[in-house]
């Protein structure tokens, strides 16, 4: 009989051992689910394009625009403070269908398709269809940084007047105080710098139209590493 309850004793303890081991196992595989739960959860938020703002920088890494994604549009500006709104977007996890709005460099019947990925603030699309050159190259080849939410008017703009715009020979950047050793630069919708005006020291700079052709424009007045003054200039023949 002692041998007997012996042999349940270890029985007992042997299926006790075994239980314990499998629970065990169990809150692992647990603790293990939800932190994978919690990290797709993370992962998610930060794809998430809405309501987010972001540097758009040139291929010499100058600042070329900003631009912001409301729920249904794509919106940029110059100065961070006043935007307009440039593409219809529809985005789709990480897949984003744009089509520009009358006036900005694309066609209202060009359709761009692209996927998206967001890491480390920096945003990155891959292109899967689009014909615009200019969109492609600004999404594909730019560079994104994302700008916290609530920033704004980074650089001490001055206030500043293009006239006329449209012009079609000669347009006048009236500032309200002298530039100091600036430099104006002219970038094409594509994004590519396209005439530069060097050692400006006045509150007015004359733009001759010479061989631009007519579109869209925009201009960047900098003062050795700031940028004080950006202007969308439209050129008409």
């Amino acid at each position: 009989m002692q041998e007997t309850g012996t042999l349940l004793n270890k029985h007992d303890s042997s299926g006790k051992s075994s239980t314990i081991t499998t629970l065990r196992k169990m809150k692992r595989k647990i603790s293990l689910l939800t932190i994978i739960l919690a990290l797709m959860s993370l992962n998610v938020f930060s794809q998430t394009l809405s309501n987010t703002i972001w540097q758009v920088y040139d291929l010499s890494n100058t600042l070329y625009v900003y631009f912001h994604f409301g729920t249904d549009t794509l919106s940029f500006s110059l100065d961070n403070t006043s935007y307009s709104g440039v593409s219809i977007i529809d985005v789709n996890g990480s897949s984003l269908t744009i089509v520009d709005l009358p006036g900005a460099p694309c066609q209202t019947t060009d359709t761009g398709t692209y996927t998206f990925m967001i890491q480390n603030d920096t945003l990155n699309f891959t292109l899967v269809s689009d014909v615009c050159v200019a969109r492609i190259n600004t999404l594909t080849n730019f560079h994104w940084v994302r700008l916290p939410t609530g920033v704004h008017n980074i650089n001490d703009l001055p206030e500043v007047k293009l006239y006329p715009n449209p012009f079609s020979s000669k347009a006048v950047l009236q500032m309200n105080k002298p530039a100091k050793d600036a430099t104006l630069i002219i970038y094409n919708s594509s994004g590519q710098a396209i005439k530069q005006i060097d050692n400006i020291n006045t509150q007015t700079v004359v733009l001759s139209r010479d061989n631009l052709s007519a579109g869209l424009y925009f201009i960047q007045l900098r003062q050795g590493n700031n940028i004080i003054a950006k202007e969308k200039l439209v050129v008409i023949d």
